[in-house]
């Protein structure tokens, strides 16, 4: 079952050091596509840009945003709260075939968007890759970055 599925398939590494990048630059990182148990052909990549940002919900159900709720007396009754966002996806073809046990590096450029927020305690920027690979559910990989 687990092989039918692809589940010891190819596995995904995304390679950003956790760069410092600017907004609407771009940034090469390297993916690194691992081998699993069977040859693969990686078709493409999926590359996007998330944002992941905080706010705050209330005992009511309400929310609060975290700029709100910095400037609250108590946030006791707060909880905080993730949204994510696609800001760019774009897709590069690759056409490379994975032998088991062997990795791939795949350099790739990509665009940080100009509405990307500053990375910090309210908002993280993550890199994701997913690797396009036929008869294996497509695996995928995060590295982080830090955007000013």
């Amino acid at each position: 079952m687990k092989d039918s599925l692809g589940g010891d398939g190819a596995k995904v590494l995304v390679q950003t050091n956790n760069a410092m990048v600017g907004r609407g630059s771009a940034l090469e990182v390297n993916v690194v596509v691992e081998g699993g148990n069977k040859p693969a052909t990686v078709d493409a990549l999926i590359m996007r840009v998330l944002e992941a940002r905080r706010h705050w919900v209330d005992a009511d159900g309400n929310i609060v945003q975290d700029s709100d709720a910095n400037e609250a007396s108590q946030r006791g009754p707060l909880l905080p709260e993730w949204t994510q966002q696609v800001l760019k996806e774009h897709i590069v073809e690759v056409g490379q075939e994975v032998s088991p046990g062997s990795s791939a590096y795949l350099p790739v450029m990509i665009e940080i968007p100009d509405q990307c927020g500053p990375t910090g305690d309210a908002c993280k920027v993550t890199i994701n890759a997913q690797a396009d690979i036929k008869q294996q559910i497509d695996p995928s990989g995060n590295g982080r970055i830090v955007v000013s």
